[in-house]
């Protein structure tokens, strides 16, 4: 019977976590520049992401400081006196410049990690496949 649940549970696990997140290092690529995407993030926010193809960070990026805008006017019509707080979204913003100008900078020397995912019946030992 206790063999039979840990079977049972062991099954569990693997089909629970069948996809596997694999870090892949990219190729240099030489023609990437850095201060292309620093000029896009600073344009509009997750422009820098979006030219090192961080579509889904790109997006994340703009409704955060869009988000924060919003708050700010919220908070500044009815409290007056927290009219300064207008700068807190510019400072998101251009941290969110920097940090597409850093990936860039990752992505043309080759340095940048990117995620993959991989089954758990694909796993290879020793160039053979074994198969769950």
């Amino acid at each position: 019977m206790k063999r039979i649940l840990f079977a049972v549970l062991f099954l569990l696990i693997i089909v629970q976590f069948a996809w596997v997140p694999v870090l892949n290092a990219s190729q240099p690529k030489p023609n990437h520049e850095p201060l292309l995407a620093l000029l896009f993030g600073l344009i509009i926010p997750g422009g820098g992401q979006f030219y090192n193809g961080d579509t889904h960070q790109a997006i994340m990026n703009l409704v955060i400081v869009v988000a924060l805008y919003i708050v700010v006017g919220i908070l500044s019509y009815f409290i007056p006196l927290f009219f300064f707080i207008w700068i807190i979204p510019w400072f998101v913003w251009l941290y969110f410049a920097w940090q597409g100008y850093q990936k860039a900078i990752k992505i043309r020397d080759g340095t940048a990690m990117k995620f993959g995912k991989m089954k758990l019946a694909d796993l290879r030992i020793k160039n053979k496949a074994y198969a769950f």
